[in-house]
């Protein structure tokens, strides 16, 4: 996708060359913003946090969009703004094409905010990054992190342009399980059915141990009755909206203790997970309990909250896949997704000399 990012900024310059459009590209390149589904000649579309949208007006590069939540955060911290609210009935909604589309703020209001220097970006998506629930992560452990994934994998310079040794060992395979599992699930009729294809995909991945989702196999011991329709409501969520994960996973976790003798709730936090990460690996997270335990632990600076809702879990792993997520962008590293964060996470944790 950035690819297609330059390929808008090189047809700009060479209509009107304006130094401001490359020095504020260079600052969202690097800002841990991801790259958005919509890319015109004028506008391209960045995502953050948990599905927002940042639009930036290649053309006139001085102009930044958000959507109209953000205004009084933005307005607070020293930000001038003029308000491009939707109008129905209205062609586009009386407001440039790009800010009506699905991939940006569709009918929603939205604002702008004139930026005129790479240092006044940098503020900007410092607000919108550390606002709310972001976690701040220790620089040297990021250090050490990327230092120990290149010790693995020496060729690995950016994600983007993949090292074929990470992505055999770290990538490729999810991204097979991910397609064979969608697949499965679009054709399953029945709630078996369905459990037979998720099934299948555990099976065929490295991520969980067998024991964790032994109770669902089919020579499992759960109360399918009870657990098969939690799971097709666990998969719904997955292909949903990634701000309805959470509480997909605690319900998924509360049918789960009562469907399996003797159930625990981390493997089924991990079975939710790894729907999470396969259906929707933008958004969606994966993580070991020993990863996580020691990785916050070093980049945080605290033991890992012990919350009784397993939502309130989640938000947190999120919070921190998402920070590391932000840390290796801010290193050049480019993560393509959150399989290259998990991967990377996995290689620095339980890689061996």
């Amino acid at each position: 996708m950035w690819e297609s990012f330059e390929a808008r900024l090189e047809e700009n310059e060479r209509d009107r060359p304006l130094p401001l459009r490359r020095a504020l590209f260079e600052v969202l390149r690097g800002s841990g913003l991801r790259p958005g589904d919509g890319v015109t000649k004028k506008m391209v579309a960045f995502k953050f946090g948990a599905g927002d949208h940042l639009l930036w007006e290649i053309q006139n590069p001085a102009n930044v969009f958000l959507h109209a939540k953000w205004r009084d955060l933005v307005e607070a911290n020293g930000f001038s703004s003029e308000p491009r609210p939707f109008q129905t009935g209205m062609k586009d909604g009386g407001r440039h094409s790009a800010l009506s589309r699905d991939w940006s703020f569709s009918d929603a209001d939205c604002f702008v905010v004139r930026i005129e220097s790479a240092e006044a970006l940098r503020r900007l998506i410092a607000v919108l990054l550390q606002s709310g629930d972001a976690l701040m992560l220790n620089p040297a452990a990021i250090t050490r992190w990327i230092e120990r994934l290149r010790h693995f994998f020496p060729a690995l310079d950016r994600f983007d342009r993949p090292d074929p040794q990470f992505d055999e060992a770290e990538r490729t395979y999810k991204l097979e399980i991910a397609d064979g599992l969608k697949s499965a699930i679009s054709q399953a009729g029945s709630d078996q059915e369905l459990a037979d294809a998720v099934n299948n995909a555990l099976a065929k991945s490295n991520l969980l141990q067998w024991r964790a989702y032994w109770p669902m196999s089919p020579k499992g011991d759960a109360d399918r009755d009870k657990l098969w329709p939690a799971l097709r409501a666990l998969i719904d969520a997955a292909l949903g909206a990634p701000d309805g994960h959470a509480s997909a996973l605690e319900t998924f976790v509360s049918a789960w203790i009562v469907a399996v003798p003797d159930g625990k709730p981390d493997p089924a936090r991990q079975i939710a997970e790894f729907l999470f990460l396969h259906l929707a690996p933008d958004h969606g997270i994966y993580i070991r309990h020993s990863v996580r335990q020691d990785l916050w632990l070093e980049a945080v600076g605290s033991q890992f909250p012990d919350h009784a809702s397993m939502a309130d879990t989640y938000r947190d792993e999120l919070r921190f896949m998402q920070a590391v997520r932000r840390a290796f962008a801010s290193q050049g590293l480019a993560p393509r997704d959150m399989i290259d964060v998990q991967g990377a996470l996995w290689t620095v944790h339980n890689y061996k000399e």
